[in-house]
């Protein structure tokens, strides 16, 4: 049954329960109006008109009391329609549960299917450490889903490309923490530029590993000049595998470079 239907038979419902009360005040009043004439005795000289308005009364209470008897004939009729109407508000309920239900085991499937996928790339990576870098520290749960979903891990190919993904986010994330303490370096030191990645350690919120540090080298040293556009003062040191850019980091800003316009200074 659509909504429409139902908010007709509502609609019905209560018509029907509106014109029986009416009906039944009606048919009360008209008894009572008889009852009336029929205590004063008609004379035989009455008008006309009385006899006339009396015969007239008679027949409308006959009419009204065959239709309250119809409207009780009718009664289990309405009694049935308000069970469906309350059959159909339990239907409905039940139906916005199961389709409330229906969301809930999707997204819950979708879950474990998500979940599979990041566990099935995890280990992927741990039987192959040579494809990791230690800037994987600073991966969020967020960015291994957003991998694991985005690339298809059904052959190794797949696999590789996701790999590659997490290496350029994870040293993304990292250059962030390196441009921090770059900053916080240059204005300890009056612009005087670290002679090694290392100097910057003291500088980060969070102590890094050196193993993550010592994957950068510094491109310049002593005072910073500034210029237009910015040097690159520190980069990758070496491509992992065949990875085409490297993150590279300036005074005021850090972005990805080829591996093949950016040469470590010697």
């Amino acid at each position: 049954m659509t909504l429409k239907q139902k908010l007709l038979l509502t609609v019905l419902l209560f018509i029907a329960l509106g014109t029986g009360s009416y009906q039944a005040m009606r048919g009360t009043r008209l008894q009572e109006e008889l009852r009336l004439l029929k205590q004063d005795e008609l004379p035989a000289s009455a008008s006309a008109s009385l006899r006339h308005q009396y015969g007239a009364a008679t027949n409308q209470l006959a009419a009204v009391l065959t239709e309250i008897e119809q409207l009780r004939r009718q009664t289990s009729d309405i009694h049935k329609l308000r069970g469906e109407v309350a059959r159909l508000r339990v239907s409905v309920t039940q139906e916005k549960a199961s389709r409330e239900t229906f969301r809930a085991v999707a997204a819950l499937n979708a879950v474990d299917k998500w979940t599979e996928r990041v566990e099935k790339l995890e280990q992927w990576i741990e039987e192959r450490p040579e494809k990791k870098i230690p800037e994987f520290k600073y991966l969020t749960d967020e960015i291994w889903l957003d991998v694991a979903i985005s690339y298809d891990l059904s052959d190794e190919q797949g696999f590789l490309e996701a790999a590659a993904s997490l290496r350029d986010r994870a040293a993304d994330r990292f250059s962030a923490h390196i441009h921090g303490a770059l900053v916080k370096y240059l204005e300890a030191h009056h612009d005087e530029l670290p002679v090694s990645v290392s100097d910057l350690k003291p500088y980060f919120n969070s102590p890094p590993e050196d193993a993550a540090l010592d994957r950068y080298c510094m491109l310049k040293t002593g005072k910073y000049s500034g210029g237009k556009p910015e040097p690159v003062l520190i980069a990758e040191k070496a491509p992992v595998e065949n990875d085409n850019y490297r993150s590279v980091i300036a005074r005021g800003s850090r972005y990805w470079e080829s591996w093949e316009k950016v040469i470590p200074a010697k």
